[in-house]
């Protein structure tokens, strides 16, 4: 039913990862302010500029996948993302979203 559970991985299954979940555009904001008192001729003065750029970046970034927990101790648990085409996680918002799966019955 097209549903993916996506563990810890490295290298080319990250990428592979991250591309199927997708990308989107991203606002990002910046500014910048400078004060020179030796160059400028009234202390205090200086110089600011704000900005935006737009980048088109992973909605989870392959590196993600390298932190999730592998189970074992000393927490008895392994971590995923599950991922499933066409639904979007109320929880997050997303196509996918950050699970744990207990290795141990309580």
């Amino acid at each position: 039913l097209s549903t993916k559970i996506l563990h810890a991985n490295s290298g080319n299954t990250n990428q592979w990862a991250s591309d199927l979940i997708g990308r989107e555009w991203q606002t990002r904001f910046n500014t910048q302010s400078g004060r020179s008192d030796f160059l400028l001729p009234q202390p205090g003065t200086g110089q600011s500029s704000s900005g935006t750029s737009d980048h088109f970046e992973y909605l989870l970034p392959p590196g993600e996948f390298c932190r999730l927990q592998k189970g074992g101790p000393p927490d008895w648990e392994a971590e995923a993302i599950v991922l499933q085409s066409g639904r979007v996680w109320q929880a997050t918002g997303q196509p996918f979203i950050k699970v744990a799966f207990p290795q141990r019955r309580t």
